[in-house]
């Protein structure tokens, strides 16, 4: 503020001559040249009435002498003692009293007093915060005569950008704290001259690399041709994100950092460091090594599992031969010579024993209706799937058309199915089977009424067969998908009690699952789906 008075001495004096002649031509300078005091106190109250700053200033009793518009404005609610003739300290009780200086509040005597203390001590511009939030930096200079002149300047502007930057330097360190990352700086010629370590971050202070360049940081970069790259986007001053290097430890092994950075450039575009983050990510790649290991274990489980599938396929195929083979010769063998007693002896066997005879022939037939179910069911397992687009109903029309004709009572409600994807062959022998099977079993129904169906289950779309028939237990839901489990004899209904076994299975190779649901006397419904049966593969007007 001193400073800012002596320029103004020097521009008033500068100005001096120029006043001189003004006044000349106005007729009021006097005989010996000099312009009258009054002209040059006007001209002086002129200019200060006119200035940005607060000017105040008082005698040596501290009255004020004359107090400049910018200050009266500042101090509105308290104009009335801003006025010429009172006391500077009329102004200040007077804002005490209307609560404009928060930290007077219970110390009214002694913040006053301490305040016209400051006035007198020449000790420099001070900040001051008024009741509405506006701020005042107010410097006094004591005069020659025992007056003081008050300058103050509003600084509400500075005050808020500087807490608003506290803030966000607030928020910033609350960021830092919360990350789990390392936040560094280098200067133009790669030195490490920052590093702000996080709370939460694995890399301790005790690790810094301050005063250290890039390249005399150990590391260990498993890969050479991606270090040199590296290098050269450092000279060539480009971005670069998550490099990944190996840092050893002293106890041994090593941490793993991942590091990103861009350039700094001054305000002429030289460049003059860079500035990024680096995190520590050795638990991930720990994690990786172990993911690493464990497909290595899988794969050589899937290997030894493909070997022991192969096996198993090598022993079914065997087996599989031996039925073809060493089973049909006997049963050709019992069936031949029954069919050979029947027509050379058959009027001379007794009732009795031509019933044994019939029971004989009956369980050879049974026999090979058992084993051609066998060996479906093994070649089945070992069919190559052949996958494409499936018209579910047009394949389910296409069973019903086959089957219909041995069952001329049965009504078919067939309604709209999605299509799918899958093997066209074994897709149909599912419709097959469980068409088939809800018309034997509900051939006993008046009429039988067979539903086949379809809704959508989230994502999956759910078909079904369902029948009125003979229906089943719950309690047994679990044998009906077994080979050669049976729920009725066979008396009742004939089958080799292989169909849903061999179902279960074209469902599962599909990816899919299948169910029963069943009341006993009140027919049964089973469901399946199949992968690849999405929601979204279905047609305009499929069923909901």
């Amino acid at each position: 503020m001193a400073n800012r008075e002596s320029t103004r001495k020097a521009v008033s004096l500068a100005g001096e001559s120029s006043r001189r002649r003004r006044a000349r031509v106005r007729g009021v300078e006097d005989a010996t040249g000099a312009v009258p005091p009054t002209a040059i106190e006007e001209r002086l109250r002129g200019a200060l009435e006119h200035l940005g700053e607060m000017i105040c200033l008082t005698d040596a009793d501290d009255r004020i002498v004359l107090a400049n518009q910018r200050f009266v404005e500042f101090n509105a609610r308290v104009a009335e003692h801003t006025a010429p003739g009172c006391f500077y300290s009329e102004h200040l009780r007077a804002g005490i009293a209307l609560g404009l200086f928060p930290d007077a509040t219970g110390l009214e005597e002694e913040w006053l007093a301490e305040r016209l203390a400051v006035r007198g001590s020449r000790v420099g511009p001070v900040e001051r915060r008024r009741q509405d939030g506006r701020w005042l930096m107010v410097d006094d200079q004591v005069l020659p005569d025992g007056g003081i002149i008050s300058y103050g300047i509003e600084i509400t502007a500075r005050k808020r950008a500087e807490e608003a930057l506290a803030a966000s330097e607030a928020r910033l360190r609350s960021l830092v704290n919360l990350s789990n990352d390392v936040f560094w700086e280098t200067d133009a010629d790669h030195r490490f001259v920052a590093q702000e370590f996080s709370n939460r971050s694995a890399i301790s202070p005790a690790q810094s690399e301050l005063g250290m360049t890039r390249w005399e940081v150990p590391h260990s970069a498993p890969d050479a041709e991606g270090w040199l790259r590296h290098r050269a986007q450092l000279d060539a001053h480009e971005v670069f994100r998550d490099f990944e290097l190996a840092r050893p430890l002293p106890e041994g092994g090593d941490r793993h950092v991942q590091v990103s950075g861009e350039p700094l450039f001054d305000a002429g575009g030289a460049f003059r460091g860079y500035r990024g983050v680096a995190r520590d990510i050795s638990a991930r790649k720990r994690a990786e090594q172990a993911l690493r290991q464990l497909n290595a274990e899988l794969e050589s489980r899937v290997a030894d599992r493909t070997i022991a599938l192969e096996t198993a396929y090598r022993e079914l195929e065997s087996f599989s031969y031996s039925v073809s083979h060493d089973l049909r010769a006997p049963l050709r063998a019992i069936a031949g010579f029954s069919s050979i007693l029947r027509e050379d002896e058959g009027d001379k066997l007794s009732a009795q024993g031509r019933r044994h005879l019939d029971k004989i022939e009956a369980s050879a037939g049974r026999m090979g209706r058992l084993t051609d179910a066998l060996l479906s069911l093994a070649r089945r397992s070992r069919q190559k799937l052949s996958h494409g687009a499936l018209d579910m109903t047009a394949i389910a029309t296409q069973v019903i058309e086959s089957l219909a004709p041995d069952y001329p009572q049965a009504r078919f409600d067939l309604r709209s199915l999605p299509a799918a994807a899958g093997d066209e062959t074994l897709v149909t022998q599912i419709f097959v089977n469980l068409i088939g099977n809800a018309l034997k079993y509900a051939v006993g129904a008046d009429p039988p009424v067979i539903e086949i169906g379809a809704r959508r289950d989230g994502p999956d779309t759910v078909y079904h067969v369902r029948d009125n028939g003979a229906g089943f237990d719950m309690t047994y839901v679990e044998k009906l998908f077994r080979p050669f489990e049976r729920l009725h004899p066979e008396s009742e209904f004939k089958g080799a009690g292989i169909g849903l076994a061999l179902t279960r299975m074209i469902v599962e190779r599909h990816g899919g699952r299948i169910w029963a649901e069943g009341v006993e006397g009140s027919g049964a419904v089973f469901h399946w789906t199949l992968a690849g049966m999405r929601a979204d593969q279905g047609r305009p007007g499929d069923p909901e």
